[in-house]
Order: structure tokens, then C-alpha cells, then sequence
């Protein structure tokens, strides 16, 4: 398990339930978090430049349909709900970029150091 170092995740009762169910604890240092969290260093900003690209698009076959009545904040929130859902699915096709995230970070790499050069921090 790979978490930030919030305190509530350090404490002594988690680190207790994590060890009784075999999961290994590593915490990114503070401050390392924009280096080392995938979502940070990966997923985050391709997820905004999607949910972009699907907004504007999705908003423009909305507003050309011939029962669009406009834009109250109901449908907003059901408009967001689609954006959401179509950006997700393209996350999920893109299974390499998640993949990547997660190697360039050194998350899974293999831990006898075979794949170390696989590693890409942008600090480093």
C-alpha cells in the first residue's frame, strides 16, 4: 500500500491492520507527493485536459438538440454526471497510462532492482 503521509495513515492502529492482512506500508516523504503519486505525476492532468475536450464537445451536441431548454442547475449536475462517466471510460482504455504511472514512480517495478531503469522521477 503506497500512501502520502498523512498522519492518520502512519498511526499505529493502521499500520497494525495493514501488517495482520499482509500488506506492506510505504509512505511517500512529505513533500514528495507531486514527484512520487501517480495520480499527481500521471493521471491528474490528463484527466482535466479530457474532461475538457469532453466538455466541450458533449456541450455543444447538448445545446443542438431540439428539446434543450437550457442550462438550470439540474441540468448542469446531470450534464457533469455525463462528462464524468465519459471521461472514465476513456481512463479506463487508456490501462497504459495507469501502467506507466505506477512504473515510472517505482511502484511496480520489481523489488530485487531488475527494473530500476524503468524508473522515471521527474526530480531525479
Amino acid at each position: 500500500m503506497v500512501w502520502d503521509s498523512a498522519r492518520f495513515h502512519v498511526t499505529d492502529n493502521i499500520k497494525a491492520l495493514l501488517r495482520h492482512y499482509g500488506i506492506d506500508l510505504v509512505v511517500i516523504p512529505a513533500g514528495m507527493t507531486p514527484e512520487l503519486q501517480p495520480l499527481d505525476t500521471h493521471i491528474n492532468k490528463w484527466i482535466k485536459a479530457a474532461a475538457e475536450e469532453v466538455t466541450d464537445r458533449m456541450e455543444a451536441e447538448w445545446e443542438a438538440r431540439a428539446d434543450f431548454k437550457g442550462w438550470s442547475l439540474s441540468t448542469r449536475r446531470i450534464f457533469t454526471t455525463y462528462v464524468i462517466t465519459e471521461v472514465m471510460r476513456l481512463l479506463v482504455k487508456r490501462g497504459d497510462l495507469i501502467r506507466k504511472s505506477f512504473i515510472d514512480t517505482g511502484i511496480a517495478v520489481a523489488p530485487d532492482g531488475s527494473e530500476d531503469h524503468l524508473i522515471k522521477i521527474k526530480c531525479l
